[in-house]
């Protein structure tokens, strides 16, 4: 038997007797085992990966260009989690966040918390977002990257497909932590912790803020004591904000992976601002709806500034993500409750309008289901590059499209917002739904106010 033939067989009982192995610790045993040398022992284990004598994960390495090898017959979901632990910190995150989440995630949300670079002009030396993505389809950690109404969402591989009845409340708790995050961010405005009407957040798809080569689910500025640079510009004093980061958990717990990829990122851009003398100073911000003890624990440490959505809205704040979440649940007792969060809103002194609108969004919905109208929201619609957004849309007895909106009586510019509804929003609307659906049906529109129905279509 030649000596590749005996390291075949060598090779075999190591990994039978110890399992998957990465390639410098198989290199070791068989140097230890046959009295042979680093280069000699490579040599084998390539001869013999390429005989399929033994399998390896290439192209996916982990540290130093090394993979890991298994024989046929072995399940290496442990020891891929631990080979991620200690050498793919990144994928490990997104790993473990799938397991906390059902095996369905976003794939902004990966991409975040794998702290993976969206831009290698910021950041060459590091992991681009799509090899992330690539390694996590090579090493069966995912199945597909799928889409669900315009939005990008990754699967775990022993995961089922979804269907609509399950996706469709999964998607709704999305956008509801939407409106919870556009609220905090005006609510850090109005604290003046953030620059008035500077802040950038996730949008309707749930594509994170691309910003310095990573994303995040808010960046903002600050002009506070301390945390700008004065400079001078044609004898007129200029000044150069500090980022704020901000990372936005209402719809789901905070675990571990997410502060360590939100700790990843923050110190990515730390580094980088030392070393290029960019900008000033960072502020990261956490929004939590509750959090993981360990998890709560290091952001303290790392100092991170920390606001549970109790503390911030009050007591019933979960309870109202909930409600806004499935409102029409048989166990709801809807209008008691309904005009319990409006009281409870208008007593914080009407500061929370997003929240606000989704209420009275829901209530007027409600009559019109009761009158067996189908009621739609959140609906993308694409004709190629061009995309339209529908918050919410009712259809009638005829199943004719009514896009509607909800303007408040108070609000100081209600003309112009309904002027720009009309002309801007449903004039759109009318112009991407005749490419998808064309010219036969004709859309119509609807205003409401705290009231109820304001204004329609002519002749609706």
């Amino acid at each position: 038997m030649n000596n590749s033939r005996i390291g075949f067989e060598v090779m075999k009982k190591i990994l039978e007797k110890y399992g998957p192995l990465l390639g410098s610790e198989l290199n070791q045993k068989l140097r230890e085992t046959m009295d042979i040398s680093s280069a000699y022992a490579r040599k084998i284990i390539q001869r013999a990966t390429d005989n399929e004598v033994i399998f390896s994960t290439k192209p996916v390495s982990f540290g130093r260009g090394q993979y890991l090898y298994y024989l046929q017959h072995h399940n290496i979901s442990d020891a891929l989690q631990t080979a991620l632990q200690k050498q793919r910190k990144g994928l490990h995150r997104i790993f473990q966040s799938l397991v906390h989440n059902k095996g369905r995630i976003l794939t902004s949300e990966a991409i975040k918390i794998s702290a993976a670079v969206t831009n290698r002009n910021f950041f060459p030396a590091n992991e681009p977002k799509e090899k992330v993505l690539d390694n996590l389809l090579q090493l069966g950690i995912i199945k597909d990257i799928s889409n669900y109404n315009e939005i990008s969402y990754i699967i775990a591989k022993m995961q089922n497909i979804s269907s609509e009845a399950e996706l469709y409340p999964w998607y709704r708790r999305h956008m509801v932590n939407r409106l919870f995050a556009l609220e905090a961010a005006t609510w850090l405005e109005r604290c003046n912790i953030t620059a008035w009407n500077q802040t950038h957040i996730f949008d309707s798809e749930q594509n994170r803020v691309d910003f310095n080569g990573h994303l995040w689910d808010a960046v903002g500025f600050t002009y506070l004591y301390g945390f700008y640079e004065s400079y001078y510009e044609n004898e007129e004093k200029k000044k150069t904000p500090s980022f704020v980061f901000m990372e936005m958990l209402f719809h789901r717990q905070t675990y571990l992976e997410d502060v360590e990829g939100f700790v990843a990122r923050i110190e990515m851009q730390s580094a980088r601002m030392k070393n290029y003398k960019t900008g000033t100073r960072i502020i990261p911000i956490l929004f939590y709806r509750t959090i993981e003890r360990e998890a709560f624990e290091i952001a303290k440490e790392k100092g991170i500034l920390l606001y549970s959505m109790r503390d911030w809205i009050g007591e019933f704040s979960v309870e109202l993500f909930e409600y806004l979440v499935n409102p029409y649940y048989m166990d709801n007792d809807f209008s008691k409750k309904l005009e319990t969060y409006l009281k409870s809103l208008q007593l914080l002194g009407g500061q929370y309008y997003n929240i606000y609108r989704e209420l009275f969004i829901i209530k007027h919905s409600k009559a019109y289901l009761e009158r067996g109208w189908n009621i739609r929201r959140h609906i993308h619609y694409r004709v190629g590059e061009d995309k339209f957004y529908a918050d919410w849309l009712m259809f009638d007895h005829a199943d004719t499209p009514v896009l509607c909106t909800f303007i408040s009586k108070f609000l100081p510019k209600k003309e112009k917002e309904m002027l720009s509804f009309l002309e801007n929003t449903f004039s759109k609307y009318q112009s991407i739904y005749s490419d998808v659906k064309g010219d036969f049906i004709k859309p119509k529109w609807m205003i409401f106010d705290e009231d109820g129905l304001y204004l329609q279509s002519p002749n609706s």
